[in-house]
């Protein structure tokens, strides 16, 4: 004959304990986990060889990949190294199609630019640094004088002459 027993509070207790236990131990797992969603999902780093917002020629340290941005902010970041035969140059992107806004400095050093975008509240863009050959020089400077004359800057479609090194992607906010 089986007797049931009341385990009562003493049970439920030794439960938590274990409960606790089990918890504090995951804790590590979990927190990197979620380390690494964030850093793999804001691509800072990725594994597909896309480009990041760290690289080894430059980084854009503000804003933040997946940031939200008013339309008008400062962004800054660094230059570590220029690809050979090439000016850095920082741009906005969308859809392979790209904004040119200015040049950056030399190796070494880091770089502070006002930042301007238009598109209203909710659109998705990149902040991307670009090498630019001579000959996309040249085209951005043709670029610059046509929209000067004109009013107009529609984006530069199918730029083989510039080259991005480093991208934040962000979302304009209110």
């Amino acid at each position: 004959m089986t007797t049931a027993v009341d385990s009562g509070p003493v049970n439920r207790g030794a439960h938590a304990r274990i409960a606790y236990l089990v918890l504090v131990a995951l804790y590590p797992l979990g927190f990197a986990g979620l380390v690494a969603t964030l850093v793999f999902g804001l691509s800072q780093i990725n594994e597909t060889g896309r480009v990041g917002a760290i690289t080894e020629h430059a980084s854009i340290d503000f804003p933040g990949a997946g940031a939200g941005v008013p339309g008008t902010f400062i962004a800054k970041g660094q230059i570590h190294e220029i690809p050979e035969g090439t000016t850095l140059y920082l741009a906005t992107n969308s859809d392979n199609l790209y904004w040119p806004k200015q040049p950056l400095g030399d190796a070494g050093s880091s770089w502070s630019r006002k930042f301007t975008a238009s598109p209203g509240p909710g659109y998705k863009y990149n902040i991307v640094i670009l090498a630019v050959t001579p000959a996309g020089l040249k085209r951005i400077e043709a670029w610059f004088n046509d929209g000067e004359r004109t009013g107009q800057y529609p984006p530069i479609e199918d730029f083989a002459e510039a080259r991005p090194v480093a991208i934040s992607k962000v979302v304009r906010g209110k």
